[in-house]
């Protein structure tokens, strides 16, 4: 009996982690199965346009959208964002950083742009940053 329940507990453990998906046919098949993915980003292994004068000081970003956009060319996309008070001359009424994620069959891109909390405007002393990474070497996806 003490043999089953392990075996049975070892099964249970091994099924619950998650599947590195490495190609855009099998993010598109988790997701047309109902399944959610995770998407992790190394942004030190992608390239970033950022022509402000304060850097990103994130090395990885994890999203796990309950939202993706699909559709017959390729593509899928992903969008959300989150208030802040990390980013400089920013610290005392933060801002909304709004991001939307493009993923086509082997690159990711990630657009982040500023808005102003109290107006909903785009912050003017804050240009947006896109970060461009290949899949399975700076995205990793997982479902």
């Amino acid at each position: 009996m003490k043999r089953s329940l392990l075996l049975i507990l070892f099964l249970f453990s091994a099924s619950t982690y998650a599947k590195q998906l490495t190609s855009y046919q099998a993010i598109e098949d988790t997701l047309n199965q109902g399944k959610l993915i995770t998407m992790v980003f190394k942004y030190r292994e992608c390239k970033i346009e950022n022509p402000n004068s304060h850097k990103i000081k994130i090395d990885t970003a994890v999203f796990k959208p309950n939202s993706v956009l699909m559709n017959d060319e390729g593509y899928l996309g992903v969008a959300g964002d989150w208030f802040t008070t990390s980013i400089p001359n920013h610290e005392k009424n933060g801002v909304h950083q709004h991001y939307k994620i493009l993923l086509n069959q082997n690159l990711a891109t990630v657009v982040w742009t500023f808005f102003n909390p109290e107006n909903g405007q785009r912050a003017d002393d804050i240009q947006a940053i896109q970060v461009t990474c290949e899949l399975n070497k700076g995205i990793k996806v997982y479902d």
